[in-house]
């Protein structure tokens, strides 16, 4: 199917994404919830009507009226990578440095560092797929569009189905033209493209936007949880790290369906006390890791393994805080249910991201950057990798160090004071 090709209206868009999902939703409740193979036939046969149809539109969209271009990121991290810190804190500090250069008092940082920050500077909106999203017990605008989603694919996945890719790309895509007749120009997309065949629709819409003159920017990172010297041999093996990481994490799957490991969850499910269940069931954890240990001892494999031990220590400060301030977990913060999630990363997500940058090693847009160590060194490396500096001046590293005091700001929820942050970007270009 092919709507009309013209700029839309936010309403009109509105009407658009009610009517697919509606056909959808249709689609699947005529077929009976325990078949899974028709569900994934009706969805596909869905998906195939609306192929390629919401591309049309985002690229009329880009070039009749974001004729400045727009940016699409996508991030990806493990829990506990400080995916929405960093995210933010990019976004703050491009914000105040498109104030104050524009204010024409102060003089510029130089190329590309300039362009850069002011691209970080644009209004950003964000499309959620997950959790309170698009997929998952969705809340506000997505429960509006989405909701009539949720006991279908909920039975679906529950019965061990995957929602098909097209059908997730055309859906996303979707979303995507409503941000755009919302007048957003730049776009935070929650995990889409998370598969391989996501990232074709993604390059697929890339290229028609700038096959039919539009601008478009790709910001993809990927965020490794990782000390130096192994983050440096990752980003040199991008391609044998990704198959590395999805043999580690069939083996951890291969834990998690054995006896040790039911026994472990029973014996754990029988605690009330959260700090007690939590010492029980890290015996589960150390179990993992010992294991893996003692079946992979190359050098990639134990960065793999590294990153997953990094992530599952800065879950447990956290459990600890919350704990400590009198706060309930959340049943996913606990360590059983932690290594479960980080099979799933390990195992799915990041192999695609590594992938996908090794294969585009040479374009720009694809970064892999490491958030191991304090908030500060993690907001430098972060920035100075996405403004491509290549020289680092005294006045960079004063940006960077600001950079770090809003990181840090973000991390213990303290309150930034924006006319004093201007005041200080000010100084620092004028320095």
């Amino acid at each position: 199917m092919r709507f009309e090709q013209k700029v839309y209206t936010e309403i009109e868009v509105a009407q658009l994404l009610t009517k697919v999902v509606s056909e959808l939703s249709g689609a699947l409740q005529s077929v009976d919830q325990t078949a899974t193979e028709k569900k994934i036939e009706a969805m596909n046969l869905w998906a195939a009507k609306y192929d390629e149809a919401f591309e049309d539109l985002i690229v009329e969209e880009v070039v009749k009226r974001h004729v400045q271009g727009i940016t699409l990121c996508v991030w990806a991290g493990p829990p506990g990578s400080g995916k929405g810190t960093n995210i933010e804190t990019v976004n703050v500090i491009g914000g105040l440095y498109a104030e104050v250069a524009s204010q024409g008092w102060a003089r510029q940082l130089p190329e590309p560092m300039h362009s850069r920050l002011l691209n970080f500077s644009l209004a950003q909106s964000i499309i959620s797929t997950g959790t309170k999203g698009m997929f998952n017990k969705p809340e506000g605008e997505y429960a509006t569009y989405f909701s009539a989603l949720v006991p279908e694919f909920g039975s679906f996945v529950a019965a061990g189905g995957f929602v098909p890719d097209a059908v997730v790309s055309i859906l996303v895509e979707a979303m995507i033209l409503l941000r755009l007749v919302q007048h957003s120009h730049k776009i935070q997309i929650d995990l889409w493209p998370r598969t391989a065949m996501q990232f074709v629709a993604f390059d697929r819409l890339v290229q028609k936007i700038r096959a039919n003159g539009g601008k478009v920017q790709e910001e993809v990172v990927t965020i490794k949880v990782l000390k130096k010297e192994s983050m440096e041999l990752v980003k040199q093996h991008l391609a044998e790290s990704a198959k590395i990481s999805k043999v580690i994490a069939a083996k951890i799957n291969e834990y998690l369906k054995s006896e040790w490991y039911a026994a472990l969850c029973n014996k754990a499910a029988l605690v009330e006390d959260m700090k007690e269940r939590y010492r029980v069931e890290k015996e589960g954890l150390t179990e993992v890791f010992s294991r893996l240990t003692g079946e992979y001892s190359d050098s990639l494999s134990l960065a793999v393994i590294e990153e997953l031990k990094i992530v599952c220590d800065r879950m447990e400060f956290r459990f600890n805080l919350v704990v400590e301030k009198g706060g309930i977990p959340r049943p996913d913060e606990y360590p059983l249910s932690v290594i479960r999630r980080l099979a799933v990363y390990t195992g799915e997500t990041a192999p695609v991201f590594l992938e996908q940058t090794a294969e585009k090693n040479a374009k720009k847009g694809y970064y892999v950057v490491s958030s191991a160590g304090t908030p500060q060194e993690v907001i430098a490396e972060i920035l100075t990798t996405l403004a491509g500096a290549a020289e680092i001046t005294d006045q960079w590293e004063s940006i960077l160090s600001l950079a770090g005091e809003i990181a840090n700001s973000i991390v213990y929820k303290k309150e930034l004071v924006v006319e004093e942050l201007l005041k200080r970007v000010g100084g620092i270009l004028e320095s």
